[in-house]
């Protein structure tokens, strides 16, 4: 097995602290939540077997996040598509 191979077939990392859990019972009502999202670039390496869908599980989880985080907005600036 390659080392790209074996890569790929990991687990993901655990969270880091970066990624504590955050209570959104405490937020402000009054508090406009807005999630950030720059140069997605849906698409970019689509024919790599290996990359091919890393620009989509991304931004899978920056719409995961956003309604984890109860957002009121995901702002996506950038380049969206490649």
């Amino acid at each position: 097995m390659s080392s790209d191979e074996e890569l790929h077939d990991q687990e993901p990392a655990s969270p880091g602290p970066e990624e504590e859990e955050v209570n959104v019972d405490e937020v402000d009502d009054e508090t406009l939540r807005i999630m950030v999202s720059t140069d997605n670039h849906l698409g970019y390496a689509e024919k790599d077997p290996i990359r091919g869908m890393d620009s989509f599980a991304a931004f899978e989880e920056v719409l995961y996040l956003a309604k984890r985080h109860k957002c009121d907005m995901v702002l996506l600036a950038g380049d969206l598509f490649h």
